[in-house]
């Protein structure tokens, strides 16, 4: 197993334990501070994130959206996945009742908005300049997408 897959297993275990500890603190009705109000809104976008940069023999659901929206460069999956966020927290603001945006039903808070940003941007961070190795130009403009190579 390399590391970046042996990272991979690790980054799924460390977010199903975290995830399911701090839904279940919820359930619970458990207030646990900043954890219970804004743990899944800084933990959830990065485990998106970096599920998207999976190595190419790693199967996910989350990898197989990245590949069809040609998510493969970092810049790319970031405003993805935060512009998603942010959508789903603006549709907050709103009353949908009857509608199947319903599901979006809530309480409108913009720190939710800043705990996306930073989880995401700590994750981007990680995701260039730690797991790739390089800076973020050589990771986003020089590499070419997967697949079969380019005619020249």
């Amino acid at each position: 197993m390399t590391m970046t897959r042996r990272f991979g297993v690790f980054l799924n275990i460390y977010f199903l334990v975290v995830f399911v500890g701090i839904g279940g603190l919820q359930m619970y009705r458990v207030n646990a501070g900043l954890l219970t109000d804004y743990g899944a809104d800084l933990l959830a976008p990065p485990w998106m994130y970096l599920s998207m940069a999976r190595e190419p023999g790693q199967a996910s659901p989350l990898r197989l959206i990245g590949r069809v929206l040609k998510l493969w460069r970092p810049r790319r999956r970031l405003s993805f996945v935060l512009g998603g966020c942010f959508l789903w927290e603006w549709m907050q603001r709103f009353d949908f009742s009857g509608t199947p945006l319903a599901i979006t039903h809530g309480r409108f808070d913009p720190f939710d908005l800043l705990a996306y940003t930073l989880g995401l941007t700590v994750a981007y961070v990680v995701d260039v300049h730690w797991l790739r190795g390089t800076s973020e130009a050589e990771a986003g403009e020089s590499v070419d997408p997967p697949g079969p190579p380019l005619r020249r």
